[in-house]
This record gives C-alpha cells, sequence and structure tokens, in this order.
C-alpha cells in the first residue's frame, strides 16, 4: 500500500500482506470476503469446529430420544429382615468324628453329629457348615431333621481334614 507521498508499503489493510500496490485511480473494488481477511486455513479451521458441534447435538440428541423411548418393566425386588423364634429353646450340641486317613495323611472329620433335637424342629431343612481360619467355609452339608429322637448326623464327602477345623454352625430353618 502507499502513503500520500507514494512510498510503497508492503501491508495492506489490517496488517495483511497486499496483493499489489495501492493505486487511487482504480475503481473501489468490492468488500473482501471474510475468507481474505482471516485466512483460507482459519475460515475453514473455523467451518470444521461449527460443523463438528452441530453434529455432536445431533448425534446425542438422536440417542437421547432413542433412550428415552425404550420400555423396561420388572417385578417387583424387595429386602427386609425379621426376627424368628427358634424351633427350640434348648442348645444343640454338635459334635464330629474323626478317623486317620493316610491318604491325607492325618485326622479327618467326615461326619458330625447333633444331639440335643427337640420335638418342634422335627422334619426341618438343616445346613451344618464347618469353618476354618477367619471363619472361611470348609464344607457343608444339608438334608432333614428326623422326625423322631433327639440327634441326627450329617455327612461330609469329602472328608475335611479334621486340623483345619475352627467351628462349626448348625442352622435349622422351616
Amino acid at each position: 500500500m502507499a502513503d500520500s507521498t507514494g512510498t510503497f508499503f508492503p501491508y495492506g489493510p489490517l496488517g495483511l500482506a497486499a496483493s499489489r500496490p495501492f493505486n487511487r485511480c482504480e475503481a473501489p473494488k468490492e468488500p473482501l470476503a471474510a475468507e481474505h481477511y482471516f485466512g483460507p486455513s482459519r475460515f475453514h479451521l473455523m467451518k470444521r469446529i461449527v460443523t463438528a458441534v452441530l453434529g455432536g447435538l445431533l448425534a446425542f440428541s438422536a440417542v437421547y430420544g432413542l433412550a428415552a423411548s425404550l420400555n423396561l418393566t420388572s417385578d417387583s425386588l424387595g429386602a427386609g429382615t425379621a426376627t424368628v423364634a427358634a424351633c427350640q429353646a434348648a442348645a444343640l450340641n454338635a459334635t464330629y468324628t474323626s478317623t486317620y486317613s493316610a491318604a491325607a495323611p492325618g485326622y479327618t472329620v467326615g461326619t458330625v453329629t447333633v444331639t440335643g433335637l427337640a420335638a418342634t424342629c422335627y422334619s426341618k431343612p438343616y445346613k451344618i457348615t464347618l469353618s476354618g481360619a477367619a471363619s472361611v467355609s470348609l464344607g457343608e452339608a444339608t438334608g432333614t431333621t428326623p422326625s423322631s429322637g433327639t440327634s441326627f448326623a450329617a455327612t461330609f464327602a469329602p472328608a475335611l481334614s479334621a486340623a483345619s477345623v475352627t467351628g462349626v454352625s448348625v442352622v435349622i430353618s422351616g
């Protein structure tokens, strides 16, 4: 661009490089496009960003609309606790029979005998759990209490190492 003295300046409006020297005799040109001022890379970059944002909004709207139209039904689910009375007031006694096993090697527990059963606990399901260190279950036996008598026996298969057993739990339900 040139000043009033005719000196040529290499930069045109907004500090952009002039494509040709300024000539006062020429008729004014149409206003320059935004691409001229911002440069082609800025203009296209802005166009890409706007297109990406609009595309993202469109995709989000479509997914949200489809998710809102899903129908889901479910059976009811509930949880609760209740105190239940024991089938007998007296304590049960559990003893286990140990036998020597050369295959183990050592003593194993294969049978637990529960004594002190009252008539109110007859014909009810039971579960006996033998536990080890940190109350970890070593094995479980299930069955039904007898319809008469004061004792019943539960068999563990395979037999458990007697040295590992540190506790016994008996549950009679029903």
